[in-house]
């Protein structure tokens, strides 16, 4: 007969008992009862954050808050620098690029007809139905500097990814 006196054990007892059955278990049962421990420790700690405020906004300063820019303070010599760059750009890609036009001469097939070209606001597009696939070259996290130079687009059959440039002309 077995008798349930738990309470009368040391916890010093109770640990040398724990620690044994540890010892029996095989590696993997290791890793995963410490990967348990841990995330509850660290899910303590997240709470104890949460419950002592730490996390919100900060504390308003008596510090002035910073001037905004100014027109005077931008570098005119980095834009004239950026909008020839830009211009070439738009020059060498002229053929794909649709010209603006007033809303009220758009063709209503345009959107069919067109290839849109961006980040991941353009794969949202096609991923919520607003565009066909065939439509859309995007790429979360698309900067403007990649556009041109990365290989950021996979097409069945090809075995590396080409340019944003050269899957325009593929569509």
């Amino acid at each position: 007969m077995r008798h349930n006196n738990h309470r009368h054990i040391s916890l010093s007892h109770r640990m040398r008992i724990y620690k044994r059955r540890f010892e029996r278990l095989d590696t993997k049962t290791k890793i995963q009862f410490a990967c348990v421990v841990l995330l509850f420790i660290l899910a303590l700690i997240a709470g104890i954050i949460a419950l002592t405020g730490r996390g919100k906004n900060p504390v308003i300063s008596d510090q002035p808050a910073p001037a905004a820019l100014s027109v005077e303070s931008v570098d005119s010599f980095a834009d004239s620098k950026y909008e020839d760059r830009y211009l070439k750009i738009v020059d060498q890609y002229s053929d794909v690029i649709i010209p603006e036009t007033a809303e009220k001469d758009i063709d209503k097939n345009y959107l069919s007809e067109t290839v849109f070209v961006g980040d991941s606001n353009t794969e949202a597009l096609s991923a919520f139905g607003h565009l066909r696939l065939q439509n859309t070259c995007g790429v979360s996290g698309m900067g403007i500097q990649s556009v041109i130079g990365s290989r950021c687009i996979w097409f069945v059959g090809y075995e590396e990814p080409v340019t944003m440039p050269t899957a325009v002309s593929m569509l």
